[in-house]
């Protein structure tokens, strides 16, 4: 899990505090993951890439309960926070700076479908669109 998760270009010791974070043992293969552990590999994946949209459809539907409430707090610190830098810092791990400097906007886009039951009660800037009834209206 580990080596993989560095495969993302992030440094070493993010990589390990993030999959601490959310309970990810990273000492396992990633082919003996179960289902919700895969899951939570492939979220943790996407926050080390940190793309300005992260679109999904249920994205905590298959991790395990006691790692939903951190998984759904780190994308929505990803969401509103500052993207991977602001995930580094919460995690104290800074990134370094980039040379020359890139700008990049604060903010993230997170699209979710169906993300109520997931992520508990929207915050105001949320919107919850239920995907299941707009793709399979009778």
């Amino acid at each position: 899990v580990m080596q993989q998760l560095e495969f993302s270009g992030a440094p070493a010791a993010l990589c390990a505090a993030l999959a601490e974070a959310v309970g990810l043992d990273g000492s396992l293969q990633t082919s003996s993951l179960g289902p919700g552990a895969s899951q939570v590999f492939s979220i943790v994946r996407i926050l080390l890439a940190d793309p300005d949209v992260i679109c999904s459809h249920r994205p905590l539907a298959l991790v395990p309960l006691d790692s939903r409430p951190a998984l759904a707090q780190l994308l929505r610190f990803w969401q509103g926070g500052g993207g991977l830098p602001a995930i580094a810092e919460l995690l104290g791990q800074p990134l370094p700076a980039v040379t020359p400097p890139v700008w990049r906007s604060p903010s993230r886009t997170l699209v979710v479908g169906n993300s109520v039951e997931d992520f508990g009660e929207p915050s105001v800037s949320d919107v919850h669109v239920d995907l299941d009834s707009l793709l399979w209206k009778n």
